[in-house]
């Protein structure tokens, strides 16, 4: 028998090296056509340490087994809501009324 050629590990390292050359191709482009702004700028500045990353064992992640996740959200109704106010103060204490007034107008200190 011949050996039995896997299509779907295939398909997903095709997947893989497309998606690096478009990423590449859409940099040069920039490049070339890029504004200023727009400009090829090196991913590390010289000043920068870099992670030493691999990016290829990082996308070689297998499509076949990744999962959909979904989430849940669920309401909560805010039935009270403890907002910190201040206390009363106490009667026993004293309470006056001060009213504190400006003793002369600008005018009447520049003359």
């Amino acid at each position: 028998m011949q050996d039995a050629i896997d299509y779907k590990t295939l398909y997903e390292a095709q997947q893989v090296k497309l998606s690096l050359l478009e990423a590449e191709l859409a940099q040069l482009k920039r490049m070339i056509f890029g504004t200023k702004k727009e400009q090829f700028h090196p991913a590390t500045p010289a000043g920068q340490l870099s992670l030493d990353i691999a990016t290829e064992s990082v996308q070689a992640t297998s499509l076949i087994k990744a999962r959909k996740i979904s989430y849940s959200s669920t309401q909560v109704e805010n039935k009270s809501v403890n907002i910190p106010v201040r206390m009363k103060l106490p009667e026993h204490l004293e309470r006056r009324d001060t009213i504190i007034e400006p003793a002369q107008s600008l005018d009447g200190l520049r003359r």
